[in-house]
């Protein structure tokens, strides 16, 4: 139960253990979209919630909220359909109506109902409309409870590294789904790159789980992503699970217009030089990162730039320790497979420059040995081309049985010897094929068709006619 909203600025509350601030912008450079189809809900621990209402931040008091209990949640309403803002101004309206969840089956089961009521009610109503949905529970003792629809997305950030704790779903995870994208594959049309589609939305729908390349319609119910359907290089990632708030860690929850950009990875790799700025609260943290979202927009001329919503919440132990989330994170592993392969083509590139020069002169000298060579056969008298085709021949059959070239020992390598006689009357026998020189078949009366029978050079014996 809530009371009557009311719209306006609150003093921001900070719990002892938990700091949260948040910010949703039409546009981060302020020459993109016109509307703001993006949505935040904020409940702190004192049961406060803070949410948009036509695009008004408004403020409600929510009766009975446990003390301690927060829910934090980030909605984008799909710019593509109508009715985007509505539908996730519906879904905020739903989530206030929810109990503080301390069980992650439970919480799940209530946002599956959820779905289920706005998606009967929206149908009813003739309106393909959805949005997406990542959000966290977070009782007082325990840890945080994750559910996600959509491709909003959480992280974790600390000094060192950026780690993304929840799987798009986007036609890249839906073949990953298939089998017929590896993790390199599927991080490079998730991770660097932007994305416009969509395979799953609160309220509309999946096609998510269905088993084909095409699907011909949207399932009313939602496809939930757990260890027992994601590949082996995705699990741990599933989108209901519960989700330990480490201290000395900063959690973000954004949608897509963080990362809208034609190379996200070169702006989410700084965050952990923008994040880690001990002396700066949360809210100031937020105004470096717009800041400097704003900057890569126009560096990289990614306009018009996207609505953007970010959340950003810690648990903070001064002199606490910080600890690695998760040790082996598939998507690090991915990205860095990825630097591999482009400092392996970079090598390439200089080696093949630094070994251009003497390949060309080796390529060069061996045409021209070629052609010498060529040129020195033609010149050859028929009986010495003979010889040449019968060596050739000989080294070709030799490799074609053994599979190596002729042994160098005394019992089977080749002694150089002059042809005997009857090697010559041999090869005079043989039937020429256009070798010997037109002057020589020739006879001497001139005859025509006396042609076909000419006298060899070599033994003056008239070989058999020509076929």
């Amino acid at each position: 139960m809530k009371s009557p909203d009311i719209q306006g600025q609150i003093p921001p509350t900070r719990d002892l253990s938990l700091e949260v601030a948040f910010r949703s912008v039409r546009s981060p450079t302020d020459r993109g979209r016109r509307d703001n189809q993006d949505n935040y809900l904020v409940v702190d621990g004192q049961g406060r919630g803070r949410f948009l209402r036509d695009e008004r931040e408004t403020y409600t008091q929510l009766l009975d909220w446990p003390s301690g209990h927060w829910r934090v949640a980030v909605l984008d309403g799909m710019g593509g359909h109508t009715h985007g803002r509505e539908a996730a101004e519906q879904t905020v309206d739903g989530l206030l109506d929810l109990p503080a969840i301390t069980d992650a089956r439970q919480l799940s089961n209530a946002l599956s109902a959820l779905h289920e009521r706005l998606y009967k009610e929206f149908q009813k109503a003739g309106l393909e409309s959805g949005c997406t949905l990542i959000l966290l529970e977070i009782p007082p003792g325990g840890p945080a409870l994750l559910f996600h629809v959509g491709d909003s997305r959480a992280y974790a950030i600390n000094s060192e590294q950026v780690e993304c704790l929840t799987v798009d779903h986007v036609p890249a995870t839906h073949l990953a789904l298939l089998g017929l994208l590896d993790n390199v594959r599927w991080f490079q049309q998730v991770h660097a790159r932007s994305n416009t589609q969509i395979s799953q939305a609160f309220i509309l729908g999946s096609t998510l789980g269905v088993p084909s390349l095409h699907p011909e319609s949207i399932e009313a119910e939602l496809f939930e992503l757990h260890d027992g359907n994601l590949p082996l290089f995705l699990r741990g990632l599933g989108d209901r699970r519960t989700l330990p708030l480490a201290p000395g860690w900063i959690y973000l929850l954004a949608s897509d217009g963080l990362w809208h950009l034609a190379n996200p990875q070169a702006f989410i790799r700084r965050w952990p030089t923008l994040f880690t700025k001990q002396s700066l609260s949360l809210e100031e943290l937020l105004d470096l990162l717009f800041a400097e979202l704003a900057y890569f927009i126009r560096r990289q001329q990614s306009q018009p730039d996207d609505n953007c919503t970010v959340i950003l919440c810690t648990r903070s132990r001064p002199g606490h320790a910080v600890v690695r989330l998760l040790p082996d994170h598939p998507l690090k592993e991915a990205n860095i497979l990825v630097k591999i392969r482009h400092i392996l083509l970079a090598l390439l590139v200089v080696l093949a420059i630094a070994f251009m020069q003497p390949l060309v002169t080796f390529l060069g000298g061996l045409t021209l040995l070629l052609g010498v060579g060529g040129l020195i056969f033609r010149d050859l008298s028929p009986a010495s081309q003979d010889a040449v085709e019968r060596r050739l021949l000989g080294w070709l059959q030799r490799i074609r049985t053994t599979g190596s070239l002729p042994a160098t020992s005394e019992t089977t390598k080749y002694h150089r010897r002059l042809p005997d006689s009857t090697d010559s009357a041999t090869a005079a026998e043989r039937l020429r094929r256009g070798r010997a020189k037109p002057s020589a078949r020739l006879q001497e009366t001139g005859n025509p068709a006396s042609t076909g029978r000419a006298r060899d050079a070599t033994t003056g014996k008239d070989p058999s006619p020509t076929i």
